[in-house]
């Protein structure tokens, strides 16, 4: 259901523009530093951003064509939902209930599943939610995901802060439950 609901035509007028960043990187062998498409500042000092996401994305316009970037479309989203999925059970769900869920979620993302950066922040946020299930669940070892995740976040989209604030979140959330659980320990021994 999920692959179904992400099997659309693309539209995206940026596309062409990330798959040429791509060629770009892969032939030059670096990332460019310089403005390389626009006439007026040729040559002028340049950041490109997403540069990971279309060094990534650019091999699979190269084997396969659009049919190369379906592939991209439906690992990225199988690749996400799978990871929530995994988030899910960490922090309890099980049976089928979370199957119809995430059918739901996928039907609200299918509107981010054009082939742009945003299809690999959604893999990013799910692994970082899984991680924080994990830590959350006992599992403390799974928390050296965590600078990964964030290295390749910041390369790959400018949404790279929201990584940071799930971050600042989930230890919130770790040491209000620790003053709480602290306060229940105290009224517990007086």
């Amino acid at each position: 259901c999920i692959l179904v609901s992400v099997t659309f035509r693309m539209d995206d007028p940026d596309l062409w523009q990330h798959l040429v960043v791509g060629r770009a990187i892969w032939t030059l062998g670096h990332v460019p530093a310089r403005e390389l498409w626009v006439w007026p500042i040729h040559g002028a000092p340049d950041v490109t951003p997403s540069w990971l996401f279309r060094a990534l994305l650019w091999p699979f316009w190269d084997a396969g064509g659009v049919a190369g970037l379906f592939a991209w479309r439906w690992i990225a989203t199988l690749a996400t939902f799978a990871l929530l999925w995994r988030a899910g059970r960490a922090i309890g769900a099980r049976g089928l209930a979370p199957l119809p869920v995430l059918v739901l979620a996928a039907l609200a993302w299918r509107q981010r599943t054009q082939v742009r950066p945003d299809t690999l922040v959604g893999v990013l946020l799910a692994a970082q939610l899984l991680v924080h299930a994990r830590v959350r669940a006992g599992g403390r070892a799974a928390a050296w995901g965590l600078p990964a995740i964030a290295l390749v976040w910041a390369n790959a989209h400018v949404s790279w802060w929201i990584g940071l604030v799930l971050q600042a979140l989930f230890v919130a959330d770790a040491w209000w439950r620790g003053r709480a659980s602290g306060a229940a320990v105290m009224a517990g021994g007086a």
